[in-house]
């Protein structure tokens, strides 16, 4: 009763005001029956008592509605409370919801939303570092659809954090609206489908937020997951003397912890699944489809169900609804889907009799059929919306955007695909990136188009490749244009490249112009360029008196600029007053947490990822005591880049060398008897043996990893080929195949061959070929070549480009070429720029023309790219 009359009070200020003024009323009406010679004091008196109650009720109730007592102060300020980890919805995260069980095998007690978890061998690594939460942490999960990377980090943070906060924003500006309006120690922010938030300008701000925010941060875990082609993109350093758009990304993703999830299960996970499948069925559901190749996690995400679905639709127009959705996908466009666009592309997509047999209202029939939902609730698409009672685009189920781009990856987009494209996309990212894939298959034209909506749209990074390719196709005053843009936007780069571009054709008051624009926007280094010119003209005053306003701002880069003005014009008793001056400032050091240095961050990563942790504490303290800084930066970058087959050959070459290899060996030592418990370090002992000319020791090593590491195969038949023991290598490989496949068929040909058993060559030749074995490539197309099998070798290496094997392409194209077969080069190259979009070909393309004397040909495709069926665009027949 209390609490509903206090709620009452509270929500009646009304009642506030009106009290003081019945009191001031009553006292007046009360005293005017009284006589007192100064009449007008009593009732005056009276109106300021009830004031002062007033006050000190209305100061009350303030008081009661304060945030110290409890209660926000107004209702359109309420937030709804962040979640702990153990309150936060796992599905909601991103975790899959599981296929639904058989109803006759239900059992009540497990989780009707997820299986039981398999505990994956990365787990380890992962609450490793979620195990020391006291310093904060960066941790990527990084691999393809449905592998079960975003169940791991929720059962890590659930496990090792259950009541920290979970903060899990939407996208790029939620996450730095989180940033700037700061958050506390423990906390874990999710981040599931980095790419969400790392993608465009925003994405840049939202990396370089949280690198402050870890270098000032404690007890702050930030967890996220990628596929594998976003992960190289953000880390891959680009061109010299290029833009380079993921800068801060990549800066981010160097000092996170990365772990790769595996498609597969390993023996041991599998083990474990079984165990478990006893008591789960939807486990052993799961089990049931490895013969199919399936994995266990892509079964339990439905991911056989949407195959299904989509290559075994009923009808051409409801498979050409999910393709057009995988090739908008696929080229870039990465937001929902607009059902304006889904139709235009379906529709694009069908060839004529299908359009002609077209029933009405195919289109809306075939969406309803993507949009069914199967078992578990997943579909091939999910319509999603900002707003209720409102479908704003449609999503393509992730498991089908990854199958469908290996499927797709070649096939044909129509100019009528890319017009819709363009008409129909309205993000400014989406165009950009679109663009890019338009560039990388020689359309130019389409690509020039898609980068002009893109910067019209906001996304002002898209001047750089539509200024490169205007210049490309010489269109110079175009490109000036955009250029001018981009700096009149604020792009520094395009800045600098107007300002040089105007120096070097003479035209010094047009660069002063806009240098005068840029300084007036508040740019301090364009004031500082504007001083050098001005200098360089001979204004040294004018110069000089820019630079001293400028310094007596707080510029001190300014200052630095001014005594070397004053120290060129010979008035050196100014400059050492300048130098005295500045010299004088205190400077402040920044304030931020101690951060770990490269070696720490190295020893922390590879001793919780390995099973020998002391093993390799000892060889990083040997390599920082003879190895300066840089060492430790290389190896983690390596690392992080997931190439640690390369970082364990560079460890190998620093201990390569007496004494160090001697104390490496010894470091290593508790490795002899059990190499397999780590083939990482297992493979750097026996590389540093055979180093120390100790073969047999090697051999043992290698012996007993030969199962679990190629790298390990190929070096121990590397060693008994050098001894003359080929025969023993022929029986080794065979064993092998079990364990590695196409890949041990390709060593074993090559053996085979040297043996003289050139048939049996040829048919492991072929077999590792035909499942995507790059030499095995090389080497069977050089011999079809030799033995004049031309078409075959044709067909070999289309297969290759369907398959995604850009460099495979590449290289066999300059064999065919080498070889006097230029036409069906130059032909390979066409087809995998068009259809699958190998920018790297392009180049090649121009430079065979070019050798041939084709030279007018070459310039026209640099200078107009190539048609849909890959011809050049002007009529060279």
């Amino acid at each position: 009763m209390g609490g509903d009359s206090r709620r009452h009070w509270t929500a009646s200020p009304v009642v506030i005001v009106a009290i003081p003024v019945a009191i001031g009323l009553m006292g007046n009406l009360a005293t005017s029956t009284v006589e007192i010679d100064a009449w007008w004091w009593v009732p005056l008196t009276w109106t300021l008592t009830a004031l002062l109650v007033g006050a000190a009720v209305v100061s009350q109730f303030a008081q009661s509605r304060s945030p110290d007592h409890g209660a926000p102060e107004s209702t359109s300020t309420i937030t709804a409370p962040v979640p702990t980890v153990q309150e936060s919805d796992p599905i909601a995260l991103g975790v899959h919801p599981a296929i639904a069980p058989d109803p006759a095998l239900e059992r009540p007690e497990l989780s009707r939303r997820l299986p039981t978890y398999v505990q994956r061998d990365h787990d380890r690594l992962l609450r490793h570092v979620l195990d020391c939460p006291e310093r904060p942490a960066l941790v990527m999960l990084v691999g393809t659809s449905a592998t079960g990377k975003t169940r791991s980090a929720y059962e890590a943070v659930a496990n090792c954090l259950p009541d920290w906060t979970l903060l899990h924003p939407l996208h790029a500006a939620d996450l730095l609206a989180a940033l700037e309006g700061g958050i506390g120690p423990r906390t874990v922010l999710w981040l599931n489908e980095s790419q969400i938030y790392f993608e465009g300008d925003q994405g840049e701000s939202a990396a370089a937020e949280i690198r402050r925010f870890l270098a000032m941060a404690s007890e702050v875990v930030v967890i996220g997951s990628m596929w594998p082609e976003y992960w190289f993109a953000y880390t891959r350093a680009p061109r010299p003397g290029t833009p380079d758009p993921h800068h801060q990304v990549r800066a981010l993703l160097e000092i996170a912890t990365k772990l790769s999830v595996r498609e597969t299960f390993t023996p041991t996970e599998l083990k474990t699944a079984r165990q478990i499948a006893e008591r789960d069925p939807r486990l052993a559901t799961a089990l049931t489809t490895l013969d199919n190749g399936y994995g266990v996690t892509q079964t339990l995400a439905g991911g056989p169900d949407l195959m299904s679905r989509w290559e075994d639709a009923p009808d051409p127009y409801k498979r050409a609804v999910v393709n057009a959705a995988i090739d908008a996908r696929r080229l870039g466009h990465l937001s929902p889907l607009s059902a304006e666009l889904l139709h235009e592309l379906s529709a694009a997509s069908l060839n004529g009799p299908q359009r002609a047999a077209a029933p009405p209202g195919w289109f809306e029939d075939s969406l309803e059929y993507a949009r069914e939902p199967l078992r578990g609730g997943i579909s091939l698409l999910t319509a999603t919306s900002r707003a209720e009672s409102l479908v704003e685009g449609f999503v393509l189920a992730d498991f089908i955007d990854q199958q469908g781009r290996e499927a797709r990856r070649c096939s044909p987009v129509s100019d009528e695909m890319w017009r819709a494209l363009a008409v129909h996309t309205g993000d400014a990212d989406d165009l950009e990136r679109l663009g890019a894939s338009a560039s990388s298959r020689g359309r130019y034209p389409q690509a020039l188009a898609l980068w002009r909506a893109s910067l019209v749209r906001g996304r002002v990074s898209a001047w750089s490749p539509l200024w490169r390719l205007l210049g490309q196709m010489g269109k110079s005053r175009q490109a000036e244009d955009v250029l001018q843009q981009a700096a009149d936007r604020g792009d520094v780069h395009a800045q600098q490249l107007l300002l040089a571009m105007l120096r070097r054709a003479g035209r010094g008051t047009e660069a002063e112009q806009a240098v005068r624009g840029m300084a007036a926007d508040g740019d301090p280094q364009a004031e500082r360029q504007l001083a050098i010119l001005l200098f360089n003209s001979g204004r040294k005053r004018e110069a000089e008196q820019l630079l001293r306003t400028a310094f007596h701002r707080g510029d001190q880069s300014a200052a630095r600029l001014l005594l070397i003005l004053l120290q060129r014009l010979g008035r050196t008793n100014e400059a050492v007053e300048m130098r005295r001056v500045l010299d004088s400032r205190p400077i402040v050091a920044p304030r931020r947490r101690t951060a770990l240095s490269n070696w720490q961050l190295l020893e922390r990563d590879m001793r919780a990822a390995t099973a020998f942790p002391e093993a390799v504490s000892r060889l990083l303290h040997l390599l920082r005591r003879r190895h300066p800084e840089s060492i430790a930066e290389r190896l983690r970058r390596r690392m992080v880049s997931g190439r640690f087959n390369e970082a364990r050959k560079e460890l190998a070459r620093l201990f390569g060398d007496e004494p160090m290899r001697g104390k490496a060996l010894q470091a290593l030592d508790d490795i002899r008897a059990v190499p397999e418990k780590d083939p990482g370090l297992g493979m750097l002992l026996a590389e540093l043996l055979i180093k120390d000319d100790r073969e047999a020791e090697a051999e043992h090593v290698l012996r007993r990893l030969i199962d679990l590491d190629y790298q390990a195969l190929s070096a121990l038949v590397d060693l008994l080929t050098k001894s003359g023991r080929r025969e023993e290598c022929v029986e080794i490989l065979q064993a092998g195949i079990g364990s590695h496949g196409a890949k041990a068929r390709y060593l074993l040909a090559q053996v085979q061959r040297d043996l003289g058993k050139d048939e049996e060559s040829d048919r492991l030749l072929r077999s590792a070929a035909a499942e995507g074995v790059d030499a095995a490539i090389q080497e069977l197309v050089r011999r079809l070549l030799k033995d004049g099998h031309v078409a075959e070798g044709v067909d070999l290496v289309s297969a290759a480009s369907r398959s995604g094997r850009a460099g495979s392409v590449r290289r066999a194209a300059v064999l065919f070429f080498n070889a006097g077969r230029t036409e069906e080069a130059l032909s390979l190259l066409r087809a995998a720029v068009v259809s699958c979009g190998n920018s790297e070909a392009l180049p090649l393309l121009t430079l065979m023309l070019t050798r041939m004397g084709r030279t007018e040909e070459a310039a026209a495709i640099r200078r107009h790219g190539l048609r849909f069926d890959g011809s050049t665009v002007s009529d060279f027949t």
